[in-house]
């Protein structure tokens, strides 16, 4: 037996396989998100012929929390936070207003924050988690004082500047509950698979609604898709990226995992947005790059996708030449989407020049101008609708503000990129290129639509954010555990060995 020079044995350790194993809970989260899910989508569907999941958003939180606690309470934050990125437009309805506006994202998000809060706490965290989270309330303080003193009613300062403090506070939450862990790569993936799989079903069914699927998917997919297209697109593209890849590797359950990464590229062509199919074959792009696929394998995948998007392209023109996909690409529909995104632009940035240093203040209600009409002889107001992120941030938050939100990003962007440089080809290294390519989807997107100035986007980026620094912890963890085993071991060997001389 090997002992230290103190003579106690050193403590066994390990892999993250091992860990993974001991602690995963034994039933499949998956499953069971999917089966709750899903029967109450086809009762809200039953009793709601809008397509509003309240029902679901409610029945489903109340079911999912109610389980996890009966298994670990970590999986309780996985499945509310889980939940939420696979029903974020329900986020954007309004649950009560007095005084404060609240939405259903919030009666959500509050509980998986003091969840979080109380097992960072328990665990140790407090001065990792005090010191990020005094910072945040700070910032939203700030600059809802801001918007405040120039004139805003506060309920409304409040509510807004909460949208630009949620994501940053999950990183937060999610840093200090996972900081102390190993990875559970396999619930990750589980919640994953379990989100994109609702993403598909909500998706597909509200295509249907009550018309058939074939005249809403070629007639009114661009009514109603617009909240699924930049709010539930990131689950999509995080879960599709992530199937792709483990099958890509694995070479294993080829017919399932097919199949679901063929709904997920479904629901990204079937949202009718121009953003968003070039945001993803931007993704795709970076996807590969970060994977460190050989140019001939990744240039015969990117065809195989060029070539099903075009053949659906295809089917649109056979089956629907008069619907409002194809008339998304005349020439007509794309100079108004233009100009009138050009003029709300100009007008942010003549803001900007005016408070380049602090902006308004979030809250503070800009209104843009643009034309509209088919000769653009209409004049259409709009209150906080610039359709770019950046210029939302800066005219809100003015240089300083777009800073401290930069700041936010870059930690964990850099943790991703250092957990792709680090060497390693297993499958944390493909999740983490999943979510770097994810948030390059949503940063296009954020060039031309207003991502983050809506609550439900928030959660979806949120979430993807939370799962970045504990997937690179992970990484980091399981990395450094490893290495100082091995060391620890050659140490205790060299030792034996020259005594025993």
């Amino acid at each position: 037996m090997i002992t230290t020079s103190e003579g106690t044995a050193p403590p066994p350790v390990r892999s993250a396989d091992s860990q993974e194993t001991t602690r995963s809970a034994p039933f499949s989260t998956s499953v069971t998100i999917t089966v709750l899910v899903v029967g109450c989508t086809l009762l809200e569907v039953a009793l709601s012929p809008l397509g509003q999941p309240r029902i679901t958003f409610l029945v489903g939180a109340v079911l999912l929390s109610a389980f996890f606690l009966q298994a670990h309470l970590d999986f309780v934050i996985w499945g509310i936070l889980g939940l939420s990125l696979a029903l974020s437009p329900a986020m954007t309805s309004t649950a009560f207003e007095s005084p404060l506006r609240v939405y259903y994202g919030d009666l959500v998000l509050l509980p998986a924050f003091a969840i979080g809060i109380l097992v960072a706490l328990r665990r140790g965290g407090r001065a990792h988690f005090q010191k990020h989270f005094v910072a945040i309330l700070g910032f939203a303080m700030v600059w809802t004082a801001l918007g405040t003193a120039r004139g805003l009613n506060l309920m409304d300062a409040v509510g807004v500047a909460r949208r630009v403090a949620v994501y940053p506070t999950i990183f937060v939450v999610a840093s200090a509950a996972f900081h102390w862990n190993a990875l559970r790569l396999s619930t990750f993936k589980q919640v994953t698979t379990a989100a994109g799989i609702v993403v598909a079903i909500i998706g597909f069914s509200r295509l249907a609604n009550v018309h058939g699927f074939a005249h809403a998917l070629f007639e009114q997919a661009d009514q109603t898709l617009h909240f699924l297209a930049y709010a539930e697109c990131p689950a999509a593209v995080l879960a599709l990226f992530v199937v792709v890849g483990d099958m890509l590797r694995e070479r294993t359950k080829l017919v399932r995992r097919g199949l679901f990464a063929t709904a997920m590229f479904g629901v990204l062509v079937a949202s009718n947005y121009r953003t968003v199919w070039a945001a993803a074959l931007i993704a795709l792009l970076t996807w590969m790059l970060a994977s460190r696929w050989r140019v001939a394998r990744a240039m015969k995948y990117a065809l195989l996708a060029v070539v099903a998007g075009g053949a659906l392209g295809a089917g649109f023109f056979v089956l629907a030449p008069e619907s409002r996909t194809i008339q998304r690409f005349s020439a007509d529909n794309l100079r108004r989407g233009t100009e009138w995104r050009t003029g709300s632009w100009r007008r942010a940035l003549e803001v900007v020049a005016d408070h380049p240093i602090t902006g308004t203040g979030f809250g503070y209600q800009h209104t843009f101008q643009y034309r509209t009409g088919p000769n653009f002889d209409r004049v259409q107001v709009a209150k906080n609708t610039v359709h770019n992120d950046v210029l939302w941030i800066l005219t809100n938050g003015g240089l300083l503000g777009a800073l401290i939100i930069l700041g936010f990003h870059a930690r964990w962007v850099r943790r991703v990129w250092r957990a792709l440089r680090s060497g390693r080809r297993d499958e944390r290294h493909g999740v983490a290129a999943a979510i770097l390519a994810t948030y390059v989807f949503a940063g296009v997107i954020c060039l031309v639509q207003p991502l983050f100035s809506d609550p439900g986007p928030i959660v979806s980026i949120s979430l993807l954010m939370a799962i970045a620094l504990h997937v690179v912890d992970g990484l980091s963890l399981t990395t450094t555990t490893r290495d100082s085993a091995a060391e620890s071991t050659n140490l205790q060997t060299a030792r034996s060995e020259g005594g025993a001389s």
